[in-house]
């Protein structure tokens, strides 16, 4: 398969869509043949309820175990389950992981590092793309997600202001994860997030970004708001398994062949990484 690619989807500011983000690329990347891990880093869950549902699925290990003394010599690849969503697998979370943190933070740096020692190897070698989804904050968990990513994707909701200044916070945290342990990380794009061009507010906002940062820094696709994301999210089911013709899905497909392009079989993103 060769060497993958690990993203993490971050913003500082919650209602992002981070967890929406990850579910349908996730999907539209599969979709496309590649062969895609998700590692929720949330303890929040919302991801994991969609691949791995408890209602459908048997957790025995989760991300819990991963970052526990306890039971740090339980393998990776036990931690991680096939999906009933073709070519995805999960690693999925727990609220029980949040009382985890604090054990985290006074092993730092150690600790921090944790995901990149114990899974980036793995994850590269098994899977096309690894796409972590992480908690709505620049806590400890994102910190893991950054030292063992190649690329940060922040997604923006174009209805809010406060959402660039967690852009702002995100690639404050990138510049100190490059300049602490991990060189090779890059921010990717911005990805602008339930767009309504009929709002004032959407298009304030949207002018904002152009304004802010050149066009190469922003995904071309941007996610538009649709009613089917709230009814595909209320089925625990992605949106282009809810209603794959409808316009949330087909943003999705379009973002995943721009994000494609983008990286390259062995083009822009493997030779930033590997640089």
């Amino acid at each position: 398969m060769g060497r993958g690619i690990i993203l993490s989807i971050i913003n500082h500011k919650g209602g992002c869509g981070k967890s929406t983000v990850t579910v349908n690329l996730a999907d539209a990347l599969a979709r496309t043949g590649k062969k895609i891990l998700v590692v929720d880093m949330d303890p929040q869950s919302n991801t994991s309820s969609v691949f791995v549902p408890p209602s459908k699925m048997q957790m025995r290990y989760c991300l819990y175990e991963f970052f526990d003394k306890e039971t740090a010599n339980i393998p990776v690849e036990a931690l991680i389950y096939p999906t009933d969503y073709a070519n995805i697998y999960c690693l999925p979370n727990t609220d029980d992981t949040s009382a985890l943190e604090s054990e985290i933070i006074t092993g730092a740096p150690t600790s921090l590092q944790l995901l990149r020692d114990r899974l980036r190897g793995y994850a590269t070698e098994n899977f096309d793309y690894t796409i972590l989804d992480n908690p709505p904050n620049m806590g400890s968990f994102v910190y893991c997600s950054l030292f063992a990513s190649d690329f940060v994707i922040v997604p923006i909701k174009a209805s809010s202001v406060f959402s660039l200044k967690g852009l702002a916070k995100a690639m404050q945290r990138i510049e100190e994860v490059q300049n602490n342990g991990n060189r090779n990380l890059r921010f990717l794009r911005l990805l602008i997030n339930m767009l309504d061009k009929r709002t004032l507010i959407s298009r304030s906002v949207l002018a904002q970004v152009k304004d802010s940062f050149d066009s190469e820094m922003i995904f071309e696709t941007s996610i538009p708001i649709n009613t089917a994301f709230d009814r595909a999210e209320a089925n625990l089911e992605s949106v282009l398994r809810y209603d794959s013709a409808c316009a949330g899905a087909k943003a999705f497909k379009d973002l995943a062949k721009e994000l494609t392009s983008i990286i390259g079989v062995d083009g822009y993103g493997r030779a930033k990484a590997e640089a």
